[in-house]
């Protein structure tokens, strides 16, 4: 194998472990924060804690859903989105 092709493989090969480190880190935080979610929807009502979902708006409501879920051990569904603008560049 050339020295770029082995540049190249060892690069890919770190890109694709720390994708794989940040997803199980974010699986792992959704679910301590389905935890907490929970407590905080065992100290209010439920009307209570409807409005302080639209109060404190950083969390959507299917997400407030997935992390409960998770933190309770429940199979859930996810799809990733792509943030920013990708497309073909010409060198």
């Amino acid at each position: 194998m050339r020295n770029l092709e082995k540049k190249l493989l060892e690069e890919i090969n770190s890109e694709h472990e720390l994708s794989k480190r940040l997803l199980e880190a974010h699986f792992e935080h959704s679910m301590k924060e389905g935890k907490l979610l929970l407590t905080l929807k065992k100290l209010l009502s439920p009307e209570e804690f409807e409005q302080w979902l639209q109060w404190n708006g950083a969390v959507e409501e299917s997400e407030v859903e997935r992390c409960i879920a998770l933190s309770k051990g429940e199979k859930v569904r996810i799809s990733l989105t792509v943030e920013k603008e990708v497309g073909n560049e010409k060198h």
